[in-house]
């Protein structure tokens, strides 16, 4: 897809910076609420909850109107991503909970770095060398975001901290994830798949809750906060899936990479988080490297 292929459809460049306000605002919104004291499991139980709303009649329909046959692999499959997502997020918010976004994001969101990394091995695609020097440029620009000292005793203070570890560990988990829903949609289409997996993650996280011993925030789900939440959830994956049916998923994911530099800048200014001159820089360089790495 050229340039001049691109200016024909401006509505894809508005879904794409939609999906970026969304991911910033629902990750923001999250980490303001647990600085309450509120539960990760309740998070993520509200998020399922509004996921499921809006998207999983949407998937139950196209179910029924066309001809898909979903064999039993492909939903033990589509089981186990749903179970990867729930763990994922419940990992990552409590990544936010115990360290500064401006750490957590730029970790988390090295995502497709991992998963090109992976891919030849997990999908029998070409290693291309260049990602090498992709995957420095993002291991460099981890090193200056976590390490404040900015030299390998503060790195490995950092690194031995819970927050970094969990922040690893979902990207990690995020990583399957991604690998595994390039099989998800086009099984089954991005609104069935999503459907499923919220579905499979609103059981999850009721039966968290319980296992707990925690609350269902039944009669708070409409409240202002949690519905903010759940709808910037449910939104960010919308316009996300609307910008990729009008434009090459190559240029839409490098577009959504904004949210690593977001994250760091309005978090830091929210929450009065430390560094963060050093971590903008870091984070750039984050930027600079996944970008490179979708593109090539």
């Amino acid at each position: 897809m050229n340039i001049s292929q691109l200016t024909d459809f401006p509505l894809w460049l508005i879904l794409a910076l939609l999906a970026v306000v969304g991911k910033t605002t629902y990750y923001l919104l999250q980490k303001k609420l647990l600085g309450e004291d509120e539960s990760s499991v309740q998070l993520g139980f509200v998020s399922a909850v509004y996921g499921f709303i809006f998207i999983a009649p949407i998937g139950a329909y196209q179910i029924i109107q066309s001809t898909i046959q979903l064999n039993i692999d492909t939903i033990l499959i589509i089981i186990g991503l749903g179970i990867i997502e729930l763990i994922g997020l419940l990992v990552y918010l409590e990544a936010l909970n115990a360290t500064e976004i401006s750490i957590a994001s730029p970790i988390k969101k090295s995502k497709p770095v991992l998963v090109s990394i992976l891919e030849p091995f997990i999908l029998g695609i070409m290693f291309n060398p260049i990602l090498i020097l992709a995957a420095s440029l993002t291991g460099i620009g981890g090193f200056v975001v976590l390490a404040d000292e900015l030299d390998l005793q503060s790195l490995r203070k950092r690194l031995n901290s819970r927050g970094p570890k969990l922040a690893i560990l979902a990207a990690l988990l995020y990583t399957v994830l991604s690998l595994g829903s390039r099989f998800g949609n086009e099984a089954v289409g991005p609104f069935i798949f999503g459907g499923i997996l919220f579905t499979i993650m609103l059981i999850g996280y009721y039966i968290l809750l319980k296992y707990l011993g925690q609350s269902v925030p039944k009669q708070s789900l409409l409240s202002k906060d949690y519905a903010l939440v759940g709808i910037t959830g449910v939104s960010r994956s919308i316009f996300v899936w609307g910008a990729y049916a009008l434009a090459s998923a190559t240029v839409i994911t490098s577009v959504t990479q904004l949210t690593i530099l977001l994250d760091v800048l309005i978090g830091g200014h929210l929450f009065s988080e430390g560094n963060i001159k050093q971590k903008t820089v870091g984070s750039v360089m984050i930027l600079i490297g996944v970008i490179f790495v979708v593109l090539i």
